[in-house]
């Protein structure tokens, strides 16, 4: 009796170890904020607006992974602000989404709100689309898709505004990855969303102490001077 009890000890445990590898190592691998070459001083530098992860399953009343209804629907209206402004001061507009494998631990983790070729985790379909700029990236941090960063690179971006979600994620795993590799990083304020308003605000308070420019929708719409 002593002995079965030993093995069935003995098999719980090891359940118990693979459960919370198989949760604990890839949460831990898309967490990984990447490093990077300083971006060169170029010679006329340009500035580019990143709509970090505005999927439908996250944004949307029958989403999957709703984050923050509230915020998020304010979010996508000064989203879309920001957008239709920018682009007339030749700001470059970019847009980032999230996608996990079908069968990874990932995807199920998330309630496969961002499954790959899937309606849901399409962008939602109320943030103005006006370019083909479009990256999809499997881990929180934009910079650890290649083509993302050789895209900045080509178009000489040495200054990023970020706006999008999750703040408290991939938000702010982008803006450290963008810091690691010396470029300058504006936050909109009132352009981010997270769980709660108190948790946004905390967010904002340490991308400041990590030398972040935080403006709201208006102060850069204001800097960028665009009246229509």
């Amino acid at each position: 009796m002593k002995k079965i009890f030993i093995r069935a000890t003995i098999i719980i445990i090891s359940i118990l170890i693979l459960t919370i590898s198989l949760l604990y190592f890839p949460y831990k691998w898309i967490t990984i904020v990447s490093d990077g070459d300083a971006i060169p001083q170029y010679k006329n530098p340009e500035t580019a607006l990143l709509i970090i992860d505005v999927q439908r399953n996250l944004t949307s009343k029958d989403g999957t992974w709703i984050l923050n209804l509230s915020q998020t629907d304010e979010m996508i209206d000064k989203i879309n602000l920001l957008i239709k402004k920018s682009a007339k001061r030749d700001v470059v507009v970019i847009y980032i989404t999230n996608e996990f494998l079908k069968y990874s631990t990932l995807n199920y983790f998330t309630n496969r709100a961002m499954e790959e070729n899937t309606d849901g985790a399409k962008m939602d379909e109320r943030i103005m689309i006006v370019n083909n700029n479009h990256f999809i990236k499997s881990r929180m941090d934009a910079f650890t898709n290649n083509e993302f960063e050789i895209f900045l690179k080509e178009h000489r971006i040495n200054h990023i505004i970020v706006t999008g979600i999750d703040a408290e994620d991939c938000v702010d795993k982008t803006v450290k990855g963008a810091l690691n590799r010396k470029y300058f990083v504006t936050v909109i304020t009132d352009a981010i969303a997270t769980a709660s308003d108190e948790r946004r605000d905390q967010k904002i308070v340490d991308f400041k102490n990590l030398g972040v420019e935080t403006l709201t929708t208006k102060e850069f719409v204001d800097r960028l001077g665009v009246s229509k």
